[in-house]
Order: structure tokens, then sequence, then C-alpha cells
């Protein structure tokens, strides 16, 4: 960058150097030309002036300036000197030192900049007489000082700042002294000094004073008597824009607190763009007050020009201006405001317009509001009647109507912002993708949604017609009864379009939404897709679809979407009394949404009161697809007492999903599906609760078809759900509370109850396959009835039921088949088949029995899953399980007591075309008192237990024990075993534990016996005194069988590996560890009934708190006990 310095390299508040080409030339002293010889020193050596040097001054002297004189610079060094004539091109700084000045009359002086980055200064320097100023290059030069000439100011290039003053007087009466004419691209800024005298200027009007061809003013406001314009004449030839150009007047300052300027501006010529600029912080009204509009906005009759407003940020510009039209009959005539037209106006900037004068904005001139706001203050502030311009609004900018009207079509941009204000009337309003609109309430115009579009809408929404062929966003911004829209909308706030084809409509803007008892041809809102987000409350109530005369396809009583709908981060949602009747399509009582429907994030939700007269008595959703989906609501969501015609008394989904994810509690209670499926919920696809403080169904109803509560084609889920009741549903075919032809799921879930549903078959659940497992809480089936098969469960044929109780035990009690003359909990169907598992310190527990259809065999396996060892138990007198079943159990116990039997029990197997079996593979099979264990091929495997009691039975065709099998025998009585025969030949182990045994009733044609009979004694306490006496104990009797083969080779106790039991086995520390307490024997008697003898050798030993142990027999100290048996 150049800027230079004079001379001695500082001076006068010049702080830059001389640049390196330049020399110092001293002016010799006294009067003379600037170019007479030897008027100069160089090197203190007389010379003649060389152009581009710098020129210093130091007496007070008055010169001749020839032609085509250049300087680097110029210094007045404590000298007045006087510069006459001629032409002065300076390419550096100027200024005195030491009370130094230089006065150039009639001199035309040229400030050169040559390059952008060149700047430098011109102070202690004035022009006088008819002296003439030039700006060129394209750097910057900031002049200073007092100024009297008349002559005119180019400002060709770059940048001059003048801060200085200029004091001109006319010097006749039709032409202006001191012109100032700015070219394109160069900038005069005067923000810090003064163009015009500050007394009155008399001056003619008729000659303009500012021209700008295509460059910028910079001022320190604006009006008449201002601070940089001073009183120049106010008319609006005195500030021109010439033909053609785009210029700029940038008012910089002096308006911080207020102001109000009175200036008339010309824009000439054709396709001229004039820019006021206002700055940032300044409020100003620009104002017009002659009523010969000399002072006005003037402009040629049908230019085509724009008056261009940029306000700065924080700034208000007040528009009280005339437009008018060149008086076209006097070159100097009054311009004229009728007919006019020419003039476009354009509102940019951050800053707020406000017009407060009415003018007009001809057709095929626009006003655009491109940023910022534009508010109005008056009516018809563009024109009136027809023939007018349109309003355009862009992205990101504002035009507020402010309550006034317009009689021009406003287009609202994506991104734009319409606040009506609560307008009576805007003639035309067309919206573009992402335009907003703002209190809308009263207006009776258009609103034509041009492409898709986002509107705001106030208190009150659209009162005229309401025209889309596109998709739109409505933002509300208070809360607001659509009731209001009125029956000039076009089928509800732009559902339907001009065209007649459906598009989409989205709700937003944090507030509510209340639409009551509005009677419709199909829907209050039909649309493509209907979106509700980010917004608060809504209700929908008493609303009536009649589609008896209506081309529409299908209708709902509140919402109707041809394609989806949805909800997003609302309030509340309640939708009570909507219905939907008199055509086959009247589907969804409140909703109808044919792609789906989604609620997420909302308040609490409710459905009651809503009809169908077909499906869906709240929601019908998936037409062709689409699913239904709930997800992240933590309040409330209940459907209560709707009504469909036929399927989904409150929803119906053709073909989809039906979705709870991440709720609250949910509850539907007296919902009916009259004449169909789906008491509360039809579902053609799978119906899933994943995540939920609660789910509840009570009460709901289908009278023609199943699932009382639940019907789906697919499958029915309950994944992390607290609670989960299913209570007194009812359902005239299959599924009391849930029909599924696919699977039912229960898991990682709180308590379950089912209690009180009622079916045909399945009192509370009818499916293909049904899965229980890892709920917290009980799972409890009880009081379920139906009325042919399937108390509580029907199985459907092929299907699989697993119940896995592993962290709670799960129930069935109290359901009933036949009108209650049969307890039954579960039905298998043919080829069907279970899991039964629990966890240790679980059970499953059958109070009612199990059946399955006629011959077919029921494949059941118990406890076959790792840590599966708790207990399956079938209990109690109601617990008659006649079923045909081959049950293998892995682990843990499966019990049968208090009066149960399990499994089908034939007369004679040899007649039935399908055996039975019962298959102990590990664990413990349990047989209680006046219990039974039915089964053709009962096997014990080795290792097993078989635990029985006295009055219980175990009836079979086959038994089979394997190796090590242990009997644990407790109660009064004996066991019955009846079988054709009964294979022990792999020896057998007595259980002596519970320090008692009870005898087994053999009945059987076969009895085969063999390997050792084991005595499981490790836990028996031989000190005690039982044990000091002989003891017989009855293991079998075998009366009743026919045939008998083999016999056991020996006993053995597991305490000591042999029939004798010795002091050393006890682990006593003393004399003699050899010493016998007793011995086993067996014995059969003649009646083949086998005994358990327990030989004594009558040894008392001392109870254990005795540290030394008397052996009486022995006659001396004996032990002394290293451990307690």
């Amino acid at each position: 960058m150049k800027i230079t310095a004079l001379f001695f390299g500082v001076f006068a508040g010049c702080l830059s150097c001389i640049p390196a080409h330049a020399a110092d030339y001293l002016w010799n002293g006294g009067n003379g030309s600037w170019t007479d010889s030897g008027a100069w020193r160089l090197d203190d050596s007389s010379a003649d002036w060389s152009n581009g040097n710098t020129a210093q001054f130091q007496t007070d002297s008055s010169i001749t300036v020839g032609s085509g004189i250049s300087a680097s610079g110029m210094l007045y060094n404590g000298a007045a000197i006087t510069l006459n004539g001629g032409s002065l091109t300076l390419t550096g700084a100027a200024a005195g030192n030491n009370g130094g000045s230089a006065t150039l009359s009639n001199t035309g002086l040229i400030l050169d900049a040559p390059n952008a980055e060149d700047s430098y200064e011109v102070r202690d320097t004035s022009l006088t007489g008819s002296a003439t100023l030039a700006k060129t290059g394209a750097g910057t030069v900031t002049l200073d000082g007092a100024h009297t000439a008349s002559g005119v100011w180019n400002i060709n290039a770059g940048t001059l700042v003048f801060t200085g003053e200029r004091n001109i007087t006319a010097s006749d009466n039709n032409r202006i002294n001191g012109k100032i004419n700015i070219a394109s691209g160069a900038v005069l800024d005067a923000s810090n000094g003064r163009l015009f005298h500050n007394g009155v200027y008399t001056a003619n009007f008729q000659s303009p004073t500012i021209t700008l061809n295509g460059g910028t003013l910079k001022l320190n406001q604006f009006g008449y008597d201002s601070a940089s314009l001073g009183k120049l004449h106010n008319n609006f030839y005195a500030l021109k824009f010439a033909s053609g150009t785009s210029s700029r007047i940038v008012i910089s300052q002096g308006y911080e607190s207020g102001g109000t300027a009175s200036r008339g501006i010309y824009i000439a010529g054709w396709g001229t763009t004039a820019t006021i600029e206002l700055g940032a912080n300044q409020t100003l009204t620009w104002t017009s007050s002659n009523a010969q509009n000399q002072d006005a906005i003037v402009c040629e009759t049908g230019a085509g020009s724009a008056l261009a407003l940029a306000i700065g940020e924080n700034s208000v510009l007040y528009f009280n201006q005339v437009f008018a039209n060149k008086n076209t009959s006097g070159e100097y005539g009054d311009p004229t405001t009728a007919n006019f037209s020419g003039l476009s106006l354009i509102k940019s900037g951050a800053g707020e317009l406000v017009i407060q004068r009415a003018n007009t904005i001809s057709s095929g001139r626009t006003v655009r509001v491109d940023a910022g706001k534009l508010t109005l203050e008056v009516d018809n502030a563009f024109g009136a009647g027809s023939n007018l311009g349109n309003v355009s609004i862009a992205s990101g900018a504002l035009f507020s109507m402010n309550g006034h009207t317009l009689a021009n079509v406003i287009d609202v941009q994506d991104g734009a912002t319409l606040d009506m204000g609560g307008s009576s009337y805007a003639c035309m309003v067309n919206w573009h993708e992402g335009g907003i609109l703002l209190n809308t309430e009263n207006n009776k115009g258009t609103l034509n949604i041009m492409t898709r579009a986002a509107l705001e809408l106030g208190s009150k929404a659209w009162a005229g017609s309401v025209l889309t062929d596109t998709d739109t966003v409505f933002t509300l911004t208070a809360d607001q009864n659509l009731g209001a829209l009125g029956a000039n909308v076009n089928c509800w706030t732009g559902g339907r379009g001009y065209n007649n084809t459906l598009q989409s409509i989205t709700f937003t803007g944090g507030h509510g939404i209340n639409i009551d008892n509005y009677g419709a041809k199909w829907a209050v809102i039909l649309s493509e897709n209907v979106t509700f987000q980010d917004i608060g409350s809504l209700t929908f109530s008493n609303n009536a679809a009649d589609m008896s005369n209506t081309e529409a396809l299908y209708g709902a009583g509140a919402i109707a979407a041809n394609d989806t709908v949805a909800f997003s981060n609302t309030g509340a949602l309640t939708f009570s009394n909507n219905s939907v009747s008199a055509d086959s399509g009247a589907s969804g009582g409140a909703i109808y949404a044919s792609g789906g429907a989604s609620f997420t994030s909302t308040g609490a939700i409710s459905f009651s009161g809503n009809s169908a007269m077909t499906h869906g008595g709240a929601i019908h959703t998936g037409g062709t697809t689409g699913s239904l989906t709930f997800s992240d609501i933590a309040e409330n969501i209940s459907f209560t007492g709707n009504t469909a015609g036929e399927n989904g008394g409150a929803i119906n989904n053709d073909y989809e999903t039906v979705e709870w994810s991440s709720v609250g509690h949910v509850a539907f209670s007296g919902n009916l599906a009259e004449a169909g499926a789906g008491g509360a919920i039809w579902s053609g696809g799978d119906v899933t609760v994943n995540t939920a403080a609660s789910f509840s169904m009570t009460g709901n109803e289908a009278r023609d078809g199943g699932g009382g509560a639940i019907y789906s084609d697919g499958n029915v889920t309950f994944s992390g759900v607290g609670a989960l009741t299913f209570s007194d549903n009812h359902a005239s075919t299959y599924g009391g509370a849930i029909g599924a032809y696919g699977d039912i799921t229960i898991s990682d879930s709180g308590a379950a109850s089912f209690s009180g549903n009622t079916a045909y078959e399945g009192g509370a659940l009818d499916a293909y396959n049904v899965a229980i497992s890892g709920n917290t809480g009980t799972v409890l089936f009880e009081n379920n009835s139906a009325e042919n098969a399937g108390g509580a469960i029907n199985l459907q044929g092929g299907g699989s039921i697993s119940l896995t109780a592993d962290q709670a035990d799960i129930i069935f009690r109290g359901n009933t088949v036949q009108d209650g003359s049969v307890y039954n909990a579960i039905h298998f169907n043919d080829g069907a088949m279970a899991s039964f598992n629990a966890a240790d310190n679980r059970r499953i527990l059958f109070e009612d029995g199990l059946s399955s259809q006629d011959e077919s065999v029921v494949d059941i396996s118990v406890n076959d899953a790792a840590g599966a060892g708790g207990t399956v138990a079938m209990s109690g007198a109601n617990s008659q399980s006649g079923i045909r079943a081959n049950t293998t159990m892995y682990g843990g116990t499966f019990s049968v007591s208090s009066g149960a039997t399990y499994g089908y029990h034939s007369a004679d197997w040899s007649t039935e075309e399908a055996r039975t079996s019962f298959t102990v593979s590990g664990g413990s099979l349990h047989i209680g008192e006046q219990a039974a264990l039915n089964a053709a091929d009962v096997r014990l495997e080795d290792g097993t237990e078989l635990s029985v009691m006295g009055t219980g039975s175990l009836n079979a065709d086959t038994l089979t024990l394997g190796n090590n099998v242990s009997i644990l025998g407790t109660g009064e009585g004996s066991f019955s075993i009846t079988a054709n025969a009964i294979d022990i030949s792999n020896g057998i182990t007595i259980d002596l534990s519970r320090g008692s045994m009870i005898s087994l009733e053999l009945h059987a044609d076969t009895l085969t016996l063999g390997g050792t009979l084991a005595l499981g004694d490790d836990q028996v306490d031989y000190t005690s005194s039982i044990w000091q006496r002989d003891q017989s104990y009855l293991v079998m009797d075998a009366s009743g069988v026919t045939n008998m083969d083999g016999t056991f080779s020996e006993i053995l106790s597991s305490l000591s590996d042999s029939a004798t039991i010795t002091v050393g086995n006890l682990g006593l520390e003393g004399y003699d560890p050899s010493l016998e307490l007793g011995r086993w024997e067996l014995r059969w008697d003649e009646g083949n009934a086998l005994h358990l003898d327990w030989i004594s050798n009558g040894l008392v030993v001392p109870e254990p708190a005795t540290s030394l142990l008397l052996l009486l027999a022995a006659g001396g100290l004996l032990a002394v006990r290293k451990r307690t048996i």
C-alpha cells in the first residue's frame, strides 16, 4: 500500500515515509509561476520543477499554477500560499506545518490514488473561486478544510473521504454552484463533513446538485438542514440517480436518538435502482411535506426503476414519503401521483421498514422484502383496486400487515414470514415451501398454497378459502378452534386442493387445537398426510362425518389421510364422540390413515366414545399398508367405550404392525366390535408392546369373532411391561383376551394377570405359539373360561407353548371349560408341543388340568433350559390332566400332588393307536398324596429321583428305572405302581434322608429285579437312640405281581459302601474304628414282600456336646467326635 508523507519523514500528523523515487523541491519564495526557471531549490541548488516530486513552501507566496502540474505531496511549513488557476494533480499527502496553509483559487485539483491500497490525506488546503475537484484512482483520499469554490466535484473513482466544509452560494437563477457527480463504483464519504452551506440556500431547484452515476454517497443525516448536506435545497432534483445505474446513499449516523428527514430524490430514466441505506442503531422518519410533491420520490412514468431501502441492524425507517411521476408536460412542472407507475420497492437489511403512507406499486412492479422486517401502518399501503404488483417476502424476512388490509397479492417464499396481525382482508396469499403465516384471523381473502409451504396460524385460523395443490405446514402461535374456519374452506385447511388432489398438512407451533361438533362429508381434516408436531393439546370432539353422498373412498370423524397421520412432541390428545357413518368405507371413528399413524412423545392420549360404521371405532390404519405406533409417551394412553360396526372396537389395522414402545400406562376398557373380531384391537399384522409402565385391557368384547381384547393375524408380543392385565374380555369365537394366528409372547415384564376372560375356545389366549418368560412378577391365569376347549389357553394345531418361570411363578387357577364343569388350563390341538421351565425356587403351577385333542400326542419338555431347577406342579383336585403327552423332564422337580392327575390313563395300552411316555432324564419326579401319574411308558434314567407319598399312584404299561435311581418316600400308607412290566434290574436307591420310608405297592405282570439295593443314608444320624435297637421297613409289596424275575444282589450303605455301619463310618476319632453299630439286611417274606431290616449291636453313643464318648459295651473310652452326623 502506498501511504505518502512529505520531506523529512514526519510532519503534521503524517506518519509514513517518502517514496523512494520522490525528491523534495523547496519554493525559493515570493510570487511567481510554478514553472518559472530556477523557482525551486533542490539539494540547496536552484532547480526547475519536475513532476511527480514533493513541493515545500516556507514563505508566504502567490503562485500561478500551469497546466499539467503533478506533485507527490505538498508541505506548507509556516507559510500561507495561494495557488492560482491551472491544474494540479496530487498523488500524495498535503498539509500545513507551523500554521502553514494553502488556498487553491480557480485551480483544477485532481486527487489521484492509483491503486486500491493507496491512501493519503489532504489538510490545511482550501478551494476557492471556481476551483474544481476530481478524485481519480482506486485508492482513498481524505480531504479536510473549508471550501467556498463553486466548481464541480467529480468523484470518478476510488473513495474521497470529506471531513471539511463547503460553503457555496448560487451564481444565477438556473444553475447550482458546487455540483457533485459520483461515478460508477466511486464513493464520496461525507459522513464526517458538510457538503453545503449551513445557512439558507437560495438557489433554484431546477438543476440537480448531486448526481449519482452508479456511485455511493455516505452521509451523516439526510434531510434539509442536516449535518452532511447542510441546507441543500429540498427538492427532488437535489439528489439525482442517473438513468440505468445502481447507486447508493448511505446514512451511516446522525439518527441514533431518532429524527425526521424531509428529502426528495429523483430516480431518472429507466431501469434505475436507487438505494437508501440506513446504518445500524438509527431511527429515521423519511417524510414528504410539499404539496407540489417537490420533495417526493420522483421517477419516470413506467420506468421500471426501483427504490431500495437497506436498513441496518436495530434500526427503524419510518417511510412517510410520496411516490410521484415526473411531469411530462413541463420539464420542471410539479410531479404527479395520479396513475403512478414505474417504481418497485425493495426492503433489505436486518432492520425494520415501517410504511406510514400509501403509495401505488403497479402491475409489473413489485414490493420485495428481502431481509429484516417490513411493517404496515396504513391500509392499502401499495395501492388500491386491481392491476397491482405483488408483495414478495424472501427467506428469513418478515412482512407484518399489522392488522391492515392489502389489495396486492402476497408471495411468501421458503423461510419467509407473513404476520397478518388479524387483518380483515388480504386479496390473495401465495404460499411457497417453508413460508410461515401468523395471525390470520378474520382474513377472508384466498390462501393459495403454491408449493410446499409453512404457514403460521394465530388465535383463529384463515377465514376465507384455502386452495392447495401442495404439502403445507401450519404453525400455531396461539390456541385455536379450527371450527372457526367456516364453510368457505375447501375441505378444511387446504386438505383437498383446487385440482381435487390430496396433499400433506403439518400443524406445529406449541399451541393447541380444539375442534368440536363439526359435521362434514368425509372428515374434519382430509389430506394425503397429516402431521401434528411440536404443538400443544389437541381436542377433537363430537365431530360427525356422513359419507352417504361423497366421492371420497374413505373417511373419519376427525382426521382422514390417504397416507399417514403423525403426532410428535404434542400436548394431550383427546378424541371423544367422533363418528363416521353411511358408507362401507366409513372406518376410523376419529382417525383414518391408509398409510399408518404414529404417536411420538405426546402428552396423555384419550380416545373415548368414538364410533365407525365399519372398522376401527377410534382408529383405522393401513388401508393398503402402514403401521400404528405409540412411542416415548410417559403419560397415560386410554381407549374407552369406542365401537366399530365390524372389526376393531377401538383400533383396526389392516396389514402392518400395531406397536407401543417406551410408554406409560395403557388402558383399553369397554370397547366393542359389534359384528366382528378384536373387541379393542384388530390387526392384520403384529401387535407389539415394548416397554410400558402397564398395559390393561378390561371389559372389551368381540361379538362375532376372535380376540375379545386383541385379535391379530400375526404375532402379539409384550416385553418390558411393568404390569399386564387382561380381565373380563369376551370373544364369541377364539381368544377371550387375545386371539392370534401367530405367536403370543410375554417376556421380561412384571406381573401379568388374565382373569375372567371368556370365549368359545381359549378363554384367555388362542394362538399358534405362546411364550412366557422373564417376568419379575407372578403370571396368573385365573377364572377364565371357554365354552369348548382351553379354559385359559387354546393352542392351535402344530403350535407350541413355552412357559419359563425364571424370576417369578406362573400360576393357572380356576380356569374352566364346558360351562364351568371342567377345570382346564391349556388345550393342545393336533401336533402341538410344550416346554415348561422353572428356575431354582420358582414354580409353574397348574391347579387346572391340561388336555389334548382326541388321539394326538403332545411333546412336553420340562426344565430343559440351563439353570432350570425349579418346580412344574400339577396340584389339587381340579388339576385333572387327561392329556396324551410324551413328557420329558431334564431337571428340577415335576410334581403331581394333592389329588391331581397327570396323563392319559388307558385300561389297555395294547389297544391304543398312540402311546404316551414320561421320561425323567434329570431331576425329581414327585407324586403326592391322592395324586396320579399316567403314561404308557415311564422311565427314570440314571441318577434321577422318584419322590412319592402314601396314597399316590403311578400307572403305566412299562416302568423302567435306570442306574442309581433314588426313591424318596414320605407320608402314611403305601404308594401304588401299576404296570404291565416293571424293570428295576439296575438296582434301586432308597433315600433315608427324611428318616422314614413308605412301601411300594406293585401291580404288574412282570417284575424284574437286579443290581444293588442302595441306601441313601449319608445324612442319617446313627448316634440317635432309634438305631440302638432293631428296625424293619417294608420296601415293596409284590403280592400283586404275577411273574417276578431276579432279586437284588446286595445291600450297600452309601455311608459305609457296605451293609455294616462302624464307628469309623461316622467319622469318630477314637480307639477302635472297626467297632460295629449295626448292619442292614434284606428279607423276603412268604407274601412276596421285601423288607429292609436294621440289626443293631446296641452301642450307646453320648450326645455330640460330650467330648468323651463312653462306649458302655466296650467298658472304656471310645472316641472323640471329629464331626456331627
